[in-house]
């Protein structure tokens, strides 16, 4: 990435961080670039922008050392905040991780 951070990509079968291995589906997408951005929230932005920008969000749990927000209940979106700042984004696929715990276990695993 030009703009520093990365874009990772989990799956629920993949443990060998070996790129290109496997045809399990994506689950989760984390990006801590600033190039991405939702609704104007990227890395970086404040848990203030973050608030104005998605009412109705709410802080479900730590994971990865930042505590994790909901942003939307159909969406399949999350923002990971640490000191008070946007630490990363990420979208999931709800039909696949159906539970908080599934989600906060998957987070946790991307580190």
């Amino acid at each position: 990435m030009q703009t520093g951070g990365s874009l990772r990509a989990g799956n629920a079968a993949d443990r060998s961080g070996d790129a290109g291995q496997g045809d399990d589906p994506t689950l989760v997408l984390i990006a801590t670039s600033r190039a991405y951005s939702l609704r104007g929230v990227h890395p970086g932005s404040t848990v203030r922008a973050l608030r104005r920008r998605f009412r109705g969000e709410r802080r479900a749990f730590a994971a990865a050392g930042a505590r994790v927000w909901l942003l939307s209940r159909r969406g399949g979106l999350v923002a990971g905040v640490r000191g008070g700042r946007v630490a990363y984004l990420a979208l999931y696929d709800r039909s696949a991780l159906r539970t908080a715990a599934a989600l906060r276990a998957l987070l946790r695993r991307a580190g």
